[in-house]
């Protein structure tokens, strides 16, 4: 379950005032050197050439590409959420969010590291109220937890709704730790970052909303992520440093991207329809005619888990996805007679299928040359029950 660890000043207090608007802020976005790469995969692309063999490839890239990119994402909100932070309160005479060298602790100390963090108070009460947002813009932010640097600018709000139940005893400390609670909704991070998670790989994410919210029923807790129209998330990476034109790049422009994930019965829904833009084979049309339903397993208890993938197996239960270009499709399902395998048919053409055991295609494996560096990426699930 996400939490989130603030400072919060003694007078910041949660209450009802009259709305007194600020200025709109002026957000000063640093640069994002991939940026450039991302917009020309956009405006070039041109419809793919499906064939059996390419549709394959990239119906398994899809599926492996759109988890683990959208893990990156959680991750990096759970960072910031986590962060131990001094807001520093956003004035409605400067009319800035930028403030040069202002610090917290969610980065370490690496030469040409920028970070700071404020807080928007919309209505200049001094207190957190509905509207209030948290901007962190951070330059080569190397996190103390991991060795991934970040570039950009992050948003966050609905914290007054977290915060509204929560007691002024547990406010009136300096600094406090915060259990999210059983249910909440709405809140809301806004991503235009990159992150460099390794040599020659950037994660890329522009006008990425991702609005997160836990709801309790009867039966189990359920928690969901709700990516908004529009948002762009992808990777670029660079395989030769003197051609740019060898990088391999990826991106999904979000139509409608739903995760859901039952805490107690170990299962993932997804929602997905996209376009998808690969430097490759060109874009294609991307959707889920009916919700993909994962279940997973965990390797066992949590300190025993490897951190880069903690899941032992993962498999697809119900669902099926589609991919589209030039009027010709291609789709992945659970084969209906088995299972325990998964179905790959080219342009509804019974004679094309190809059948593969679940625990091959969603592999949780990960593997490491000699040097003990991760040569081959392993399937991923957007881990929402931590």
């Amino acid at each position: 379950m996400k939490k989130i660890i603030t400072i919060i000043p003694l007078f910041a207090l949660i209450s009802c005032t009259d709305t007194v608007e600020t200025p709109p802020a002026a957000i000063d976005h640093p640069k994002l050197v991939v940026e450039p790469a991302f917009d020309a995969l956009q405006e070039e692309s041109v419809s793919a050439e499906l064939d059996a063999a390419n549709s394959e490839q990239i119906l398994y890239d899809i599926l492996l590409r759109f988890m683990n990119v959208v893990d990156h994402a959680n991750q990096t909100t759970d960072v910031i959420s986590e962060s131990f932070a001094t807001p520093i309160k956003f004035k409605s005479p400067v009319n800035t969010l930028y403030i040069q060298n202002a610090t917290n602790n969610l980065c370490s100390d690496s030469q040409g590291s920028n970070e700071a963090q404020i807080w928007d108070d919309k209505d200049d009460s001094g207190n957190i109220s509905k509207g209030d947002i948290w901007y962190y813009r951070i330059i080569d932010c190397q996190t103390q937890s991991t060795s991934a640097k970040t570039t950009g600018l992050i948003s966050q709000t609905g914290m007054f709704d977290l915060l509204a139940n929560v007691s002024e005893d547990d406010l009136s400390s300096t600094v406090n730790t915060i259990q999210f609670p059983d249910t909440f909704s709405g809140y809301t991070y806004n991503l235009h970052i990159q992150i460099d998670p390794q040599a020659g790989s950037i994660a890329y994410f522009k006008n990425t909303t991702i609005v997160y919210s836990k709801t309790e029923n009867d039966i189990a807790d359920s928690s969901t992520a709700v990516f908004s129209s529009g948002s762009l998330i992808g990777v670029n990476k660079t395989i030769d440093s003197e051609d740019s034109s060898k990088d391999k790049t990826f991106m999904f422009d979000i139509e409608k991207a739903d995760l859901n994930n039952d805490n107690d019965e170990s299962i993932l829904t997804l929602s997905l329809v996209a376009t998808y833009y690969d430097s490759e084979y060109g874009k294609v049309e991307v959707t889920t005619d009916s919700d993909l339903v994962f279940s997973y397993s965990y390797k066992g208890p949590t300190d025993a888990r490897d951190e880069a993938n903690p899941f032992s197996s993962i498999s697809l239960s119900a669902g099926s996805i589609n991919i589209e270009s030039n009027d010709i499709t291609a789709s992945l399902t659970v084969d209906a007679s088995d299972q325990d395998m998964v179905s790959f048919v080219f342009d509804n053409n019974a004679s094309t299928e190809v059948l593969t055991p679940q625990s091959e295609y969603f592999n949780v494996g990960i593997v490491k040359n000699e040097m003990g560096e991760v040569v081959k990426n392993s399937f991923s699930l957007a881990n929402m029950a931590q």
